[in-house]
């Protein structure tokens, strides 16, 4: 009989609700789930015959896949990046990717917010992110295939869409 060691709903990107849970499934012999709040679908599974292993595993989990339900103007942003990503890149489909590669992307001033929670936004509305050197900025990036001017176009868009929205955003460009 498999003995529960370890048991928690957890949050997702987009608001998914999925169970993380850690059971001995013999003795020595470890698994670490990621399934559907269903149980239906199976995420991730890591086996160990090792208990402080699973643990781990457990722990490793819940930090790569957990996203806290954000509040206030953090989840604001992240409807609006989310929004704006999105925006971006609709309008690259209409350019041909030719030009000078590049990884051109939004630099957003958001000075007094928190970068932990800046992080967590980023992940939820699935752009790249990374602090800039001046403080209190943030670039970020889209996911996507373009390289060049198609690049640059997403990269204004989501720019403009979030200055629309009222943020202090402009363009970072960056020659790859």
């Amino acid at each position: 009989m498999a003995k529960r060691m370890k048991f928690e709903h957890i949050n997702m990107k987009n608001g998914v609700e999925a169970v993380l849970s850690t059971i001995e499934i013999a003795p020595s012999v470890y698994e670490t789930l990621l399934l559907s709040s269903d149980f239906e679908t199976e995420y991730v599974k890591l086996c160990t015959t090792s208990e402080a292993q699973a643990l781990l595993d457990f722990k490793h989990l819940k930090k790569q896949y957990h996203i806290e339900p954000l509040k206030g103007r953090y989840a604001k942003l992240a409807k609006e990046l989310e929004a704006a990503a999105a925006y971006g890149l609709e309008a690259a489909t209409a350019v041909d990717d030719d030009g000078t590669c590049n990884i051109d992307a939004v630099l957003l001033n958001l000075k007094g917010w928190g970068s932990s929670k800046i992080e967590e936004v980023a992940k939820i509305a699935d752009v790249g992110f990374r602090e800039a050197r001046l403080r209190g900025y943030y670039i970020l990036s889209l996911h996507c295939s373009y390289q060049a001017n198609a690049r640059t176009v997403a990269a204004k868009a989501m720019c403009e869409a979030l200055q629309l929205a009222g943020y202090d955003a402009s363009i970072h460009y960056q020659i790859d």
